[in-house]
């Protein structure tokens, strides 16, 4: 690689930095203002299968690239078959935003990997099948990663880890989507994108941590088979699956409440403080969200694991009379089903300190080796 060239790519990642941040940050407040909307206008759920339907009617219209989700845009990296479009970003923003004003249950870590993707891909003029596209798809789904979550080294680790560290040796790789992710974490502080900040983790006993490690990879397991089987019944509804299913969601949250829809970010900063939580909440989250994402509907799932992993620490908390146990948890439910357990570790550090990096990274491990083969981001 010439001298030239590295000098564009610098350039195209600090470009795609800039980019991750300023989309974050947008869809951030658009995600607190609908939300607000949401919670102060319960009638707004009557709308998920109107969004459902014209979801439907648009990805009928819309080019393939349109359907990719995260795993799609994972496997684009090292297995290229088609660019997406700048315009997908866009797409996804506006839908993800609806989906959370009808009561869904989905994230925003998808939205954040998505739009960066998309738009690196969509405006950079670089070959389908170069080195050069490969590394800065890279390089803006790690900055959209550390964007939404103001997390820069598990954004890094998290995308080399997903890919099982694939060309981690390559010094102009590593240089710039280091480049990328530091660019998107400054221009986050700039823009003051709004990360909630969480006390640190001081600590468990081992028999909270021996039922944690029984409970995380049982949840994991959970999720996962329950994703895939809503995934599998839904496709039998044929087309009409997303308006059908958005109607099935809307009633649920109509007779039993908004407490599992959307982000449930409250939820997870209260169970953070305190320790405490529902004893059924993690089941309940779990639930609406393989609901909402197994029926189709995107948005990511980072979120919506945050909350049943720290709620399911709560619950075992509340059991063994370990307070902490749900900072632990929060991460490790999402370590197990993303195979990325170093990520986690990293992740926990960002988050709760060095003292949660050990166990979270454990509990990770331990459940990434029991689901085998089974992992969150491989194509059905």
């Amino acid at each position: 690689m010439t001298l030239k060239k590295l000098l564009i790519l610098a350039l195209s990642s600090i470009l795609i930095g800039i980019l991750a941040a300023m989309s974050c940050h947008a869809f951030i407040l658009a995600l607190r203002f609908v939300l607000d909307q949401r919670h102060q206008a319960p009638q707004w759920i009557w709308i998920l299968p109107m969004v459902g339907f014209v979801i439907m009617l648009s990805l009928k219209k819309l080019p393939i690239h349109y359907h990719w989700g995260v795993t799609q845009y994972l496997e684009e990296i090292w297995n290229p078959k088609r660019k997406a479009s700048p315009f997908h970003s866009a797409w996804v923003f506006i839908s993800t935003l609806l989906i959370h004003l009808g009561g869904g249950s989905a994230g925003r870590e998808g939205v954040g990997l998505i739009m960066n993707g998309s738009l690196a891909d969509g405006l950079l003029p670089f070959k389908k099948e170069s080195e050069e596209r490969s590394i800065l798809l890279q390089a803006s789904l790690s900055a959209g990663f550390a964007a939404m979550f103001g997390t820069p080294l598990a954004g890094l680790i998290f995308i080399f880890e997903s890919q099982k560290f694939r060309d981690l040796f390559s010094w102009k790789r590593i240089l710039l989507i280091v480049l990328s992710v530091v660019t998107s974490f400054f221009m986050g502080k700039f823009l003051n994108t709004p990360h909630t900040h969480q006390s640190p983790f001081l600590g468990t006993s081992l028999h909270g941590f021996g039922l944690m490690m029984i409970a995380v990879p049982l949840v994991a397991h959970l999720f996962y088979f329950s994703y895939h089987f809503i995934h599998l019944k839904s496709s039998l509804l044929g087309d009409f699956r997303l308006p059908l299913g958005g109607l099935i969601i809307t009633c649920i949250v109509y007779f039993f409440g908004q407490r599992y829809s959307g982000l449930g970010d409250d939820i997870i900063f209260e169970t953070l403080q305190t320790g405490k939580s529902l004893p059924w909440d993690f089941l309940g989250k779990l639930f609406l969200t393989t609901l909402t994402l197994g029926l189709g509907f995107k948005g990511g799932e980072v979120t919506p694991l945050f909350f049943i992993g720290a709620t399911l620490g709560a619950s075992i908390g509340q059991l063994s009379g370990d307070t902490e146990l749900a900072k632990i948890g929060m991460v490790s439910v999402l370590g197990s089903l993303t195979h990325t357990p170093l990520a986690t570790g990293i992740l926990a550090f960002e988050i709760f300190g060095s003292k949660a990096i050990l166990p979270s990274f454990l509990l990770a491990f331990v459940g990434r080796k029991l689901l085998g083969k089974k992992h969150l981001y491989k194509s059905h």
